[in-house]
C-alpha cells in the first residue's frame, strides 16, 4: 500500500482506485476531489488531477482544478529530474470545460518550447489554434536572419525543434522563420562580407536543422520551400547531409533536379568558351538559340547572364561543367557515391531507405555526367592551390562507370598530371589542414592510378592497379577478397609469386599460402626459386624472413631442397619448436641427414655465422651445411634486395 496522505489518513493507491471507479458526481469521486482541492503541491497531487481529468471528469471540471493543474506545470522546473511533458497543462487546456480566455492567459506564460510540447501532434484543434495564435502574436514577422539569432534562436526556431507537431502549429512556426540575410553589395566592405557569410551559413544550418528533426515531412518541406531560397538549402541538406532518411522516390527526384542543373552548366561551359575563343556575345545566344529557348524563363536569364561584360563570370563560366563535379561529389553527391562512409556517431553504418541498386543506379547517373565534365576539362591557366576535390570528383566517376574507355583513361592521366602531390618534404612545415589537403590529394591521386591500370576491379574502390607495377607489399595491404579476384583475373606467374612474398607481411587466415602457390604453372621450383633469392625479392627485417620460413614450413609437400634454401638462423629457430609447439620434423632431418656421424662437420656447424639480424641472417641453411660438412669458407650473404 502507498503512503497515508498526512491531510487524508488515505493512501495513495486507495484515492486513485476511487477516482478511476467512480462517476463524475459519485459521492467517492466528489470526497477525492475535496481531498485533491487542500492537498499540498507534489507528485501525489498531480497524479490525482491527471486521473481526475483524463479519466474521470472528462465532460465537465471546475475552474480551480484546471488553473491548478496548469500551474503545476508551469511551476516545475524544466531542469529537474522529471520529464518536461506538460501532461497536466495539456489535459487541462485542452478540456472541454477550459475556456479561450484561461487557454489564451496560460499559454502567454508558458516559455517557448513549453509552448511547443502543448502543440504536439494529437493535441485538440482548440488546442492547436490556440498556440498558433500565441506562435503569432510572439512574432516576430519577417525577420532577416543576424548574428544574434545565433545565440538567442527566435520563436519558430524553438518550435520547430519539437519533432512531432500538430500540422497547423508547423505551418505557424514555418511561416516564422527569419529570411537569409542581407547586406548591401554596393557598401558592404570585407567585414561586413565575413559577418555576412556567417551568418547565411548559420541561416543554411536552421535548416539543415529542420529536415533532420522532421524527417518525416521531407516532402512537405521540399513543397513550402519552393520559389524561395530555401528550396536549394533543402536541396542540398537531403541529398547531401542525410540522405540515408530520404524517401526513395523523393531522394531519386531531388538527383535528377541536380543533373539538370549541371546540363544547364553544360550549356554556360559551352556557350563562355565560345565568346571567349571570339564570338560576341550575340553571336554565341543565336549559336546556342534553340538550347537556350528550351529552357524554363528563370534559368534562361541565369545562363545569359554569364554573357554580361565582366571577365571572372566569364571566366567562371568556362569551368562551370567541371565545378559542378567538384562541389558535387564533395558535397550533395557525397554519401549517394560512398554509402559506406555514410555511419552514426560510433562509427556504425547508417540504415538507408534507398535500396542498394537505387543508389548503385544513381551513382552511374553520376558517373555519366562526370565523364562529360571530363570532356570539358581544361587544364587551369594559372597556377593554383591543388585541392582534394580536383580529384574527389574522378575517383567517384571511375568508381561508379561501367565501362572505363580508353578515351576516359587518356583524359583522367591529363587530370593527374596536373593534380601531381608536391613531395613530402615540401608540405610538411604547412599547416595541418594543408598538410591533409596533401595526404588526401596524395591518397586520392594514387586509388586513380590504380583504378585506371585495373579497371577490370569486381570493385573498384580496391582495385590493385597493373600487375607489372603492383609490389608484394601493395597486395599484402588487399583484403582476401581483393586478391583472390586480382589473381583469379590475372593469371600470371610473376604475380602469384609476389603474392607469396605479401604473406611475408601479412598472415592470412582464410587466403591460404598453399593455395595461392597451387596457382603457380610450376609451384615447386618456383617456392624454392623465390626462397633461394629472398633477400633480393623480399628484404626486410627478421619479422619478414620469419613469416616466410612459417609459411615455407606449413606447405603440406615441403621438401628437404625447400628447407635448405630457407634462412639458417630463421628455419633452425622456428624449427626447433618451443614449450607449445614440438620441433619440425624435417628440418631436423635435413641437418641429422647432412652431418650424419661426422664430428668435426657439427663442430663447425656449431660456431656458423649465421645470425638473427644483419648480412649473415640471410645465409641459407643449405650452404651453411655444405660449409661445415666440407670445412670450405663460410659463404658470402646474398645481394641485397633491389628498390
Amino acid at each position: 500500500m502507498g503512503q497515508a496522505n498526512s491531510k487524508s489518513g488515505l493512501p495513495d493507491a486507495f484515492l486513485h482506485a476511487m477516482a478511476r471507479a467512480g462517476r463524475a458526481d459519485s459521492p467517492a469521486v466528489r470526497m477525492v476531489v475535496e481531498r485533491v482541492r487542500t492537498m499540498d503541491a507534489g507528485l501525489q497531487r498531480d497524479g490525482l488531477l491527471l486521473v481526475l481529468l483524463r479519466e474521470t471528469l472528462t465532460e465537465m471540471a471546475p475552474e480551480w482544478m484546471l488553473r491548478t493543474a496548469v500551474q503545476s506545470d508551469l511551476d516545475r522546473e524544466a531542469e529537474t529530474h522529471f520529464s518536461d511533458s506538460m501532461e497536466l497543462a495539456a489535459a487541462a487546456l485542452s478540456h472541454p470545460s477550459c475556456s479561450d480566455v484561461l487557454r489564451e492567459e496560460f499559454l502567454a506564460r508558458c516559455t517557448t518550447p513549453r509552448l511547443a510540447v502543448l502543440g504536439r501532434a494529437g493535441c485538440t484543434d482548440a488546442m492547436a489554434q490556440a498556440v498558433v495564435t500565441e506562435i503569432q502574436r510572439r512574432g516576430p514577422h519577417g525577420q532577416p536572419m543576424t548574428r544574434e539569432l545565433l545565440e538567442n534562436p527566435g520563436t519558430a526556431q524553438l518550435i520547430l525543434r519539437e519533432p512531432r507537431l500538430h500540422d497547423d502549429v508547423f505551418a505557424a512556426a514555418f511561416a516564422l522563420l527569419p529570411r537569409p540575410p542581407e547586406v548591401d553589395e554596393e557598401t558592404g566592405d570585407d567585414d561586413t562580407w565575413q559577418a555576412f557569410d556567417q551568418v547565411m551559413k548559420a541561416w543554411k544550418a536552421i535548416w539543415g536543422q529542420l529536415v533532420t528533426v522532421h524527417a518525416h515531412r521531407h516532402r512537405e518541406l521540399v513543397d513550402r520551400a519552393r520559389g524561395t531560397p530555401a528550396r536549394s538549402t533543402i536541396h542540398d541538406h537531403l541529398l547531401g547531409t542525410i540522405p540515408w532518411e530520404v524517401d526513395p522516390a523523393l531522394l531519386e527526384e531531388l538527383a535528377a533536379e541536380d543533373l539538370t542543373r549541371f546540363a544547364h552548366n553544360v550549356l554556360v561551359t559551352r556557350l563562355c568558351r565560345t565568346v571567349r575563343d571570339g564570338a560576341s556575345a550575340e553571336e554565341a545566344r543565336a549559336l546556342f538559340a534553340n538550347e537556350l529557348e528550351a529552357l524554363p524563363a528563370d534559368d534562361r536569364r541565369h545562363v545569359e547572364s554569364y554573357l554580361a561584360d565582366s571577365e571572372f563570370l566569364l571566366e567562371y563560366g568556362c569551368k562551370s561543367a567541371v565545378s559542378w563535379a567538384r562541389r558535387a561529389a564533395d558535397g550533395a553527391w557525397h554519401y549517394l557515391l560512398n554509402p559506406a562512409e555514410a555511419t552514426n556517431h560510433y562509427g556504425d553504418p547508417r540504415a538507408w531507405r534507398t535500396s542498394g541498386d537505387l543508389l548503385a543506379e544513381l551513382g552511374r547517373r553520376f558517373a555519366t555526367a562526370a565523364v562529360r565534365a571530363l570532356e570539358l576539362w581544361e587544364p587551369p591557366s594559372s597556377r593554383r592551390y591543388r585541392e582534394p576535390r580536383d580529384l574527389l570528383w574522378v575517383h567517384g566517376m571511375l568508381l561508379h562507370l561501367p565501362h572505363v574507355t580508353e578515351e576516359v583513361k587518356a583524359k583522367v592521366r591529363l587530370v593527374l598530371r596536373d593534380n601531381r602531390p608536391a613531395p613530402e618534404g615540401r608540405w610538411r612545415t604547412r599547416s595541418i589542414t594543408a598538410r591533409d589537403d596533401e595526404r588526401r590529394l596524395s591518397e586520392l591521386h594514387a586509388a586513380i592510378e590504380r583504378i585506371i591500370a585495373d579497371p577490370a576491379a569486381t570493385t573498384r574502390e580496391q582495385a590493385l592497379g597493373d600487375p607489372r607495377q603492383v609490389s608484394p607489399r601493395d597486395l599484402a595491404a588487399a583484403t582476401d577478397d581483393v586478391l583472390e579476384d586480382y589473381l583469379n583475373r590475372y593469371a600470371d606467374d610473376e604475380l602469384v609469386e609476389k603474392a607469396l612474398l605479401s604473406f611475408a607481411h601479412r598472415p592470412r587466415f582464410r587466403l591460404a599460402f598453399a593455395d595461392v602457390l597451387a596457382r603457380h604453372s610450376a609451384p615447386q621450383a618456383a617456392i624454392v626459386q623465390i626462397t633461394m633469392d629472398l633477400r633480393g625479392r623480399l628484404g626486410g627485417g627478421p619479422n619478414l624472413r620469419e613469416e616466410w620460413t612459417r609459411a615455407a614450413l606449413a606447405l603440406p609437400d615441403r621438401t628437404d631442397e625447400l628447407v635448405r634454401a630457407l634462412p639458417a638462423w630463421t628455419v633452425l629457430s622456428i624449427g626447433a619448436g618451443n614449450g607449445y609447439s614440438p620441433p619440425d620434423e624435417v628440418v631436423t632431418s635435413v641437418v641429422m641427414a647432412a652431418l650424419g656421424e661426422n664430428e668435426a662437420g657439427w663442430a663447425r656447424f656449431a660456431v656458423n655465422p649465421s645470425s638473427y639480424a644483419g648480412p649473415n641472417a640471410w645465409l641459407r641453411l643449405g650452404e651453411i651445411l655444405d660449409a661445415s660438412l666440407s670445412g670450405t669458407p663460410w659463404p658470402n650473404p646474398r645481394a641485397p634486395r633491389q628498390p
